[in-house]
């Protein structure tokens, strides 16, 4: 991947952290729509990794940041750890 292209892709994933994190609050009925969501946006990191691993890597750590900031605006704060857990060993896995 191009530079520029790598730099336009993780601008419009960056813009998806920031739209799937801006929540009211997830009710229980709808929180399994929203893992999904959230899983698409990693989905797309993921892809990145592919050709601009740097670039998923510096996404991925901005994407757990942000994440406590909703973890209270979750019904099953469960399903939120456990994908955190997940974007974690994702990570743990880039770094060794």
């Amino acid at each position: 991947m191009k530079p520029r292209d790598t730099i336009k892709s993780a601008a419009i994933i960056r813009a998806q952290i920031h739209e799937v994190l801006r929540i009211g609050f997830v009710e229980w009925n709808q929180v399994d729509s929203y893992m999904e969501d959230l899983n698409q946006v990693l989905d797309e990191i993921h892809f990145l990794a592919e050709s601009a691993p740097a670039a998923a890597l510096e996404l991925t750590w901005h994407f757990i940041k942000r994440i406590p900031a909703i973890f209270n605006n979750v019904h099953d704060e469960y399903e939120l750890a456990m994908f955190c857990s997940d974007l974690a060993q994702g990570i743990r896995g880039h770094n060794t």
